[in-house]
């Protein structure tokens, strides 16, 4: 510990202990040796990926040799102890009105049941929808209402639902030109196409709309022109644009398996999250193998704070695969 809340990191640090200092901490400087700080922002960033302050304090003190301030230790608990008072849950929330509560205490439904918000209000995993849907229907329910966050919030009337403005306008054949996909420019009320005059914003995108390239390369491109980062026409043509995935949610088998893939072949490192007894589990790790097992994907994970102890854990399981970049300039292999 260099002064109460910074630390002095040297290159002789073992990499999953770096690792999880950066996880809590966010970086000052960085020379021969790296200076760390540890602050309200990093410490809920932390809060947030399931890092207790009592784990933060037992890694700063086996890495410092228990010299660590109390001032820390105070700090970490008090914006711990602040960060469960209000609290922004992800995940699928299922409703039941009085008469229907007793489903909640049906075996196949109880088990997904993270947590119970209000009398008849409950928090589910996000990728729970299906399996509750079919335990729900087992229970004798044959109407089961899905509410997507595309309905208004304010009490949208059916009749103003079906106004134009909720379909897509009629296109020529051939592809959606991009200038109709990013139609307000920003800072501004009026379309593109509705633009008083020529402007350098929609020159670009016409260049864009006549460009030979996929669909992410060019939602990229068009995201580069909205925030202004095109300033010249060479920007826009001599553009490499690569398509990175770095991570995988809920029913993506795919994508969770080429992440995986990616991961093993280059050693770097995962955030892996997947629904647990009580709630979520989470951890920072490198992944080793993937196997099939049984007709399922089973991924061996070796976790950054308990090395030599490998994790299981099938893919379907996984709600969230995400890989860490270990550079700003790594490549996809």
């Amino acid at each position: 510990m260099d002064t109460p809340f910074t630390v002095l990191v040297y290159p002789e640090i073992a990499y999953n202990d770096a690792l999880g200092i950066a996880a809590v901490s966010q970086i000052i400087t960085a020379d021969l040796s790296v200076h760390f700080e540890i602050n309200r922002d990093s410490a809920v960033l932390a809060f947030n990926r399931g890092i207790t302050a009592t784990a933060t304090t037992e890694l700063l003190k086996r890495l410092s040799n228990n010299r660590i301030d109390e001032n820390l230790i105070f700090a970490l608990h008090d914006w711990e102890k602040r960060h469960s008072e209000v609290v922004l849950r992800k995940g699928l929330v299922l409703t039941l009105s009085p008469e229907r509560r007793y489903l909640a205490e049906t075996k196949p439904l109880s088990v997904l049941i993270k947590e119970t918000i209000a009398p008849g209000v409950y928090l589910l995993p996000e990728t729970a929808e299906n399996r509750a849907s079919d335990a729900l229907r087992k229970a004798g329910v044959d109407i089961i209402a899905l509410h997507t966050e595309s309905q208004s919030e304010d009490g949208e009337t059916s009749a103003n639902w079906f106004s134009r403005s909720n379909f897509p306008p009629l296109q020529a054949e051939g592809n959606l030109a991009v200038k109709n996909q990013h139609p307000t420019l920003p800072g501004k009320n009026e379309t593109i196409e509705d633009s008083p005059a020529p402007t350098l914003t929609n020159d670009f995108y016409s260049i864009l709309n006549e460009m030979d390239i996929g669909p992410e390369e060019r939602s990229e491109l068009a995201s580069r022109i909205d925030r202004r980062l095109v300033l010249c026409e060479s920007q826009l043509k001599e553009a490499f644009i690569r398509y990175e995935k770095l991570e995988a949610r809920g029913m993506d088998y795919a994508g969770k398996a080429l992440i995986a893939k990616q991961a093993i072949a280059m050693q770097a490192p995962v955030e892996v999250i997947w629904p647990g007894r009580q709630k979520q589990e989470h951890i920072f790790g490198i992944p080793r193998a993937l196997e099939k097992t049984g007709g399922e994907s089973i991924l061996f994970i070796e976790p950054s704070s308990d090395q030599g102890n490998t994790i299981r854990l099938p893919l379907g399981k996984i709600s969230l695969l995400r890989r860490i970049k270990k550079s700003i300039f790594e490549t996809t292999i």
